[in-house]
């Protein structure tokens, strides 16, 4: 993205750049506490290193503001129940990923909306912007963020559907099983 868009928009290719900088970053830290768990065989000095959950969309949202992404989050929990600890870095991933794509496909848009949606069985997480196709949708795309969303879903048992609105724009919107 930054590449293309650095002659004619540097501005935006340092916003995309600071973007994959953080999604990169947050990613090697989640990874690194998964492994020295798994590794370990006598517990660590000192907790682990959290895990990025459904608490912590705020504040990924808050940062997409603060970037200019015209961002709104509703979140309804129906249920007091705690969801399983595999489900909340999942619900994370997606909400960044899709606001990446935002940022990285979505020209112009002016109403980005993410929303949680919890009950005693499933996670529904909707991430919608009205944006129109930007220059990052050309035949480069390629990018593995749609089909790594699909494949963390898939694993926990939920489903995603994401594609084109209807009257324009994107969306994402996953449903993620919170109950064996």
């Amino acid at each position: 993205m930054a590449a293309h868009v650095l002659e004619d928009d540097p501005a935006e290719a340092r916003l995309a750049l600071a973007r994959v900088r953080e999604a990169s970053g947050t990613a090697l830290t989640e990874m690194r506490s998964i492994l020295r768990l798994l590794r370990a065989r006598q517990p660590r000095d000192g907790p682990p290193e959290p895990l990025w959950g459904i608490d912590d969309v705020g504040q990924l949202v808050e940062g997409a503001r603060s970037d200019g992404l015209p961002v709104k989050l509703a979140v309804e929990r129906d249920s007091d129940r705690a969801v399983p600890a595999v489900v909340g870095p999942t619900v994370y991933r997606v909400v960044q990923e899709a606001l990446t794509n935002v940022v990285k496909h979505a020209k112009n848009p002016t109403t980005v909306i993410v929303r949680l949606h919890g009950d005693d069985s499933t996670i529904r997480v909707e991430v919608l912007d009205d944006g129109k196709p930007g220059r990052a949708d050309g035949p480069d795309r390629g990018g593995q963020g749609l089909q790594g969303m699909h494949e963390r879903i898939s694993a926990l048992g939920g489903s995603l559907r994401a594609g084109p609105r209807e009257r324009g724009g994107f969306q994402v919107r996953a449903e993620i099983p919170t109950s064996a």
